[in-house]
C-alpha cells in the first residue's frame, strides 16, 4: 500500500540446489530477515526441503516492499520454483504468513482486491478467516486458505509431485528397496530349504530343528524391515522430512536392528547350540 493505495507488485524466486558448504539466500525488494524468516515457515509447514538449495527472491521494477501482505506470495513463488510448477500469470496472493503456517488477514483488503480485479488477474489467494468480509468483485475467484500448506494444495492441486524430479527418484529407490525386501520375505516363507542371509552364504538344513518355522521367521522379520520405507515411500507426498528421517533410521539403526534379529532367530532354531 502506498498510503491508501494499492500497489500490485510482481515477486519472483529462483530455487536451486546449493554447490556450497552452505545455502546461499538473497533477496531484492523484501527485508532480508523476514524472507529468511519465510523459507524457514516453508520448510518447516509446507514441507519442503530447501535447507540445501539457494534461494533467490525479487521483486520486479525495483519496488521496496515494506509490509506482510507480500508474505504468501513469496512463499508460493519460492514453492512454485522448488516444485517446477507455474503459478500462472493470472494469479494474485494476498497475506501474512505466521511462524506455525497460518495465514493472516492484512488491512485494506477489500482495497487491494479492487485493484487486482482492475488490473486483470482472475484469481487471489487471501487468509480464509476474512473469506465473509470481502466483496465480491466481477471476474475475479477468490480462493481462502488457513495455511501454508493448504495454500500450496489449492494452487498447485493433487499434481503437485507428479512432475517432481526427486519425487520420481525417491519413489523408484526407496520404493523399489521396500518392494525388493518385501519380495524377500515372502520367497523366505515360502521357501522349502534353509533361507540365507548374507549373499552367497549358506545354512544346511542339518543345522536347524525346524526349517518350516525358520524360514517363517526369517519371512516375517524381512517383511516388518519393509515397513518402513513404505511409509517413507508414501509419505514423501505430504511430509518430505518426516520421509527422509525415517529412511535414514531404517538404513542405519535399523540395519543393525535386522542383524541382530537374524542372530535370534538362528540361535533359536539351531540344532546344536552353545
Amino acid at each position: 500500500m502506498e498510503s491508501t493505495r494499492p500497489v500490485l507488485a510482481e515477486i519472483q524466486a529462483l530455487v536451486t540446489p546449493s554447490g556450497y558448504s552452505g545455502a546461499r539466500r538473497n533477496a531484492n525488494g523484501v527485508d532480508y530477515n523476514r524472507a529468511n524468516l519465510l523459507i524457514a515457515v516453508l520448510e518447516k509447514r509446507g514441507g519442503l526441503l530447501l535447507s540445501g538449495c539457494d534461494s533467490y527472491i525479487n521483486v520486479v521494477g525495483g519496488l521496496q516492499l515494506d509490509e506482510t501482505a507480500a508474505d504468501l506470495a513469496i512463499i508460493l513463488a519460492l514453492a512454485s520454483s522448488h516444485k517446477d510448477l507455474p503459478l500462472g500469470s493470472d494469479l494474485a496472493a494476498v497475506g501474512e504468513v505466521g511462524l506455525s503456517g497460518e495465514i493472516r488477514s492484512v488491512s485494506h483488503l477489500n482495497q487491494r482486491l479492487s485493484e487486482i480485479s482492475r488490473l486483470g488477474l482472475k484469481r487471489c489467494v487471501i487468509p480464509a478467516h476474512v473469506r465473509d468480509d470481502v466483496q465480491k468483485f466481477p471476474g475475479l475467484e477468490i480462493i481462502p486458505v488457513k495455511n501454508v500448506r493448504e495454500a500450496m494444495k489449492a494452487v498447485f492441486g493433487q499434481r503437485r509431485h507428479i512432475m517432481d524430479v526427486s519425487t520420481i527418484i525417491w519413489l523408484l529407490c526407496v520404493g523399489g528397496c521396500a518392494a525388493a525386501f518385501t519380495g524377500i520375505g515372502i520367497y523366505a516363507y515360502r521357501r522349502e530349504e534353509p533361507m540365507f542371509f548374507w549373499s552367497g552364504s549358506t545354512v544346511r538344513r542339518e543345522e536347524l530343528t525346524d526349517v518350516e518355522a525358520y524360514n517363517h521367521a526369517n519371512g516375517i522379520m524381512w517383511i516388518i524391515y519393509s515397513i518402513p520405507m513404505w511409509f517413507s515411500t508414501i509419505s514423501f507426498f505430504w511430509i518430505p522430512r518426516v520421509a527422509v528421517t525415517v529412511m535414514v533410521i531404517a538404513g542405519t539403526a535399523g540395519l543393525g536392528v535386522l542383524i541382530f534379529a537374524y542372530q535370534k532367530i538362528y540361535q533359536k532354531y539351531r540344532r546344536y547350540k552353545r
